[in-house]
């Protein structure tokens, strides 16, 4: 590899811009299994490069964190290992991550060759399929979660934070299984529709353990999660009422965002103040929102219609400041 090709491995690598990664995602999305298609998107949105870049930049992050309002486990570096377990492919976590790690390394010597980060990514998804006998599709997700993480943190800070406590999902049921309950959990009765406004729903808010709380029909998805009265602050002091974090109720603080992982044409479609929260707030970019039921929500402003999967991020705040 000449300096100009061993240059542009480590632009891929280490500077491309967010878009590019969305860009390499997108076209990947539809050979990644099922189970983890908008898993593996809804990381790339809880995690933002603006994020890490900000913290990055800063000669004083303390002191940026507070500029920004951000609360929760907001440094990728420190969260590493448990922002992947939502994933299905995360039991594969260790061996995707160092197969990662390992190609960086070799693209950059000239010991493997990539044109792109799409092609980066399926090939070190279709090299560990052939070791690990485990499909391409469902390592797919995961991979491309490594190699924006590894954009994010650099080689260094990356190895340091897989060398954290591991915490790897152990989920005990099937992809298809998985997929299936995301479907719905909750027992239709043919005479249902009698009784549409005491109809109950299922949200499960924690797919590994099995957590969930149950939401009346049209129920906003913050208000039926506060009347979970488990006390869950000690796991996350956001977490005033239930397991969703509140803090304004309205759609001003930005405490309660969510990914839904399935059921999301089972919450009210999003209305026009709740977009433009979300892009205030900074969580997504203009133009990624364009879906009537996409997979970032504010749970204070989603009614609830039917049985629904989320995932809670870690931490929430105002990215641009």
């Amino acid at each position: 590899m000449n300096v100009a090709e061993e240059n542009r491995a480590t632009r891929l690598m280490y500077a491309s811009a967010e878009s590019e990664w969305f860009l390499a995602l997108d076209s990947l999305v539809d050979s990644i299994h099922p189970v983890d298609r908008e898993a593996t998107r809804i990381w790339y949105f809880f995690w933002p490069l603006k994020l890490t870049e900000s913290l990055k930049a800063s000669q004083d992050p303390v002191k940026t964190a507070q500029e920004l309002l951000l609360y929760g486990k907001f440094e990728l570096k420190r969260a590493l290992q448990e922002s992947v377990t939502f994933l299905y492919g995360a039991r594969w976590w260790h061996e995707v991550a160092q197969s990662v790690l390992d190609f960086a390394r070799a693209w950059e010597a000239g010991e493997k060759e990539a044109s792109s980060l799409k092609e980066a990514i399926r090939q070190v998804a279709v090299e560990l399929s052939k070791r690990t006998t485990v499909s391409e599709e469902l390592l797919l997700g995961i991979t491309a979660v490594a190699f924006f993480a590894l954009r994010h943190l650099g080689p260094e800070d990356f190895r340091n934070a897989l060398n954290q406590t591991d915490a790897r999902n152990h989920f005990q049921r099937s992809p298809e299984e998985v997929i299936s309950l995301r479907k719905g959990r909750t027992k239709k009765k043919f005479w249902d529709f009698l009784y549409t406004v005491n109809r109950r729903h299922t949200v499960t808010w924690d797919e590994e353990k099995d957590c969930t709380f149950p939401a009346i029909n049209n129920q906003y998805l913050a208000m039926a999660a506060a009347a979970d009265q488990e006390d869950y602050r000690n796991s996350d002091p956001r977490r005033v009422e239930g397991p969703i974090p509140v803090q304004c109720r309205n759609g001003a603080c930005g405490f309660c965002w969510i990914g839904v992982l399935g059921g999301k044409e089972n919450l009210s479609e999003m209305a026009d103040f709740e977009r433009k929260r979300l892009e205030t707030l900074g969580y997504v970019n203009s133009g990624q929102l364009a879906e009537s039921h996409p997979h970032l929500r504010l749970a204070c402003q989603a009614r609830v219609t039917g049985d629904v999967t989320i995932v809670i991020p870690p931490w929430n705040g105002f990215l641009d400041g």
